[in-house]
């Protein structure tokens, strides 16, 4: 019973957390949009 109950909780934690680290962005993805933020306001120089 003990077994199953923290195999309960572990799986709402690791829900829980797969949830909260897709909402972050990567650093990749915040450059990202930072670029294309930056080519809409005509920030584009080449």
């Amino acid at each position: 019973m003990a077994k199953q109950l923290a195999e309960g909780e572990y799986e709402k934690f690791h829900t829980s957390r797969l949830k909260t680290s897709n909402k972050q962005l990567s650093d990749f993805d915040k450059a990202v949009k930072q670029i294309e933020a930056s080519k809409k306001k005509g920030g584009n120089h080449e």
